[in-house]
């Protein structure tokens, strides 16, 4: 289920800002993906990722990124 909620909040990232938080480079949605980026990669399967090996967050970190900034190219000129 956990796993389900992550890859979902990604597919939502397909769609325009409309909060100036999280325009932000610094902003929630940005520094979300950034805990996906820099969480503990291991090949272990854990409970709290309904089973998934934590190497998998890099690659969900990689999709919502991009969905984010596909939709939201203002937010890579603006950044500084």
């Amino acid at each position: 289920l956990y796993w389900a909620a992550l890859t979902a909040r990604t597919a939502l990232l397909w769609g325009p800002a409309f909060d100036d938080d999280a325009r932000k480079p610094a902003g929630r949605v940005l520094s979300w993906i950034n805990t996906l980026f820099v969480r503990e990669h291991s090949s272990k399967r854990h409970p709290s990722t309904g089973g998934h090996p934590g190497a998998l967050y890099p690659a969900l970190a990689r999709t919502a990124l991009l969905n984010f900034l596909s939709a939201n190219a203002n937010v890579s000129a603006n950044a500084q």
